[in-house]
């Protein structure tokens, strides 16, 4: 026999997924709109952030950040979550409240919801190739300069 609690555990999970999917085909024309104008990506961040946060507050979850120092957000950051959850994602968007992109591996220009975002604002890496990852964070500095620019 199942435990109740893993049960529980299991709808709460699709319950998020489920989210995640009705705001994201509800967003994506929007999304769609900004991805093919490059000088807007920055509104397809905005959204991302709305994303989140309406598909995470539908499933019930809040977040709550502290932090052990201030954060300079006239300063650069490489922010780094250890990946072991679904909400990383959502917790990164919601954390980081200016331009970012996420690096991730190249698997994800052909994903159903990371495909749009890998195309354009984001990083994808080839892991197996050490000049795929050179690039890769030349072209966040590229992303961060052209940010700063008025």
């Amino acid at each position: 026999m199942v435990p109740m609690k893993l049960i529980l555990k299991k709808a709460h999970l699709y319950l998020y997924m489920i989210s995640v999917s009705f705001f994201y085909f509800l967003l994506y024309p929007a999304v769609y709109y900004f991805s093919h104008k490059p000088a807007k990506y920055k509104y397809m961040n905005k959204l991302r952030r709305v994303w989140a946060f309406l598909s995470s507050a539908l499933a019930g979850i809040f977040y709550r950040f502290s932090y052990e120092v201030p954060i300079d957000r006239t300063k650069t950051y490489i922010i780094c979550p250890n990946h072991t959850s679904n909400l990383d994602i959502s917790a990164m968007c919601l954390l980081v409240k200016s331009n970012c992109s996420f690096m991730g591996k190249e698997e994800l220009t052909e994903g159903v919801v990371t495909r749009l975002f890998f195309r354009t604002v984001d990083i994808p890496v080839n892991r197996d190739s050490k000049m795929s990852s050179f690039r890769a964070f030349k072209k966040a500095k590229e992303n961060h300069h052209h940010d700063h620019i008025p």
